[in-house]
């Protein structure tokens, strides 16, 4: 017949593991929550070219993301290409057009005829800002085209 002693050093034993069982299923649990989205929608960028530009590349970016508070999905409101060479002799005063290719296909996304600003000092460059439509999210957006032309 077991003692006294040895029935309470079970029992307390059972418990601690009980105890340690718990906390080792919630550890695995939560080792198992995702904080990270299954969409494209990166804050990433990319680089393209045109004539204008020589060999200069124009880098391509996101504007920064808001938080759409019905899904929960942050988006981009533009896309943003820097580096633009702005004098006269370069892409100064050429007009330009941006379009997205979302699952939809290619869309035009300028309105009306912009332009690239002209500026006089050497060596400066432009930040071409273009608002994404309404109804587009960026984490559908799988290419971005600039044409630069006269």
């Amino acid at each position: 017949m077991a003692s006294t002693k040895s029935k309470k050093t079970r029992k307390a034993l059972a418990v601690g593991l009980a105890v340690v069982g718990v906390a080792g299923m919630s550890l695995a649990a939560a080792s198992q929550l995702s904080l990270t989205n299954n969409t494209k929608f990166q804050a990433g960028s990319t680089t393209i070219t045109a004539d204008c530009q020589g060999t200069t590349a124009i880098p391509v970016t996101f504007g920064t993301p808001t938080l759409n508070s019905t899904t929960g999905v942050y988006s981009a409101q533009s896309v943003i290409f820097s580096g633009v060479k702005s004098l006269a002799a370069e892409c100064g005063g050429l007009t330009y057009k941006v379009a997205v290719k979302t699952p939809s296909g290619w869309s035009e996304v300028t309105t009306g005829t912009p332009t690239v600003p002209t500026t006089t000092a050497a060596g400066s460059t432009s930040v071409l800002t273009v608002a994404i439509p309404a109804g587009v999210v960026a984490n559908d957006i799988s290419g971005v085209s600039l044409t630069i032309y006269s």
